[in-house]
């Protein structure tokens, strides 16, 4: 928790849960740009640029930890 991460999981057989597959399957994973990972790693693992989602946008993430609830969109850069 000190360097500001937090796990979310996302459960998908959860009749309340909205998940974009295409983002995360179909974006290329960009691991191997930053560090050197073995095929194991790579297939546990992904490194998401969202520009190769939808350019010039960011991805905005809010979490509720008590309630177990969390929200995540895309936002377009500022200029």
């Amino acid at each position: 928790m000190e360097a500001q991460i937090y796990p979310l999981a996302i459960y998908l057989d959860d009749k309340d849960a909205i998940f974009n597959r295409k983002f995360f399957y179909k974006t290329p994973n960009r691991l191997e740009e930053r560090i050197s990972a073995d095929e194991i790693l790579l297939k546990c693992l992904k490194l998401i640029d969202v520009n190769d989602f939808r350019p010039n946008h960011h991805l905005t993430l809010v979490m509720d930890d008590e309630k177990g609830r969390a929200v995540a969109y895309l936002e377009k850069d500022e200029e």
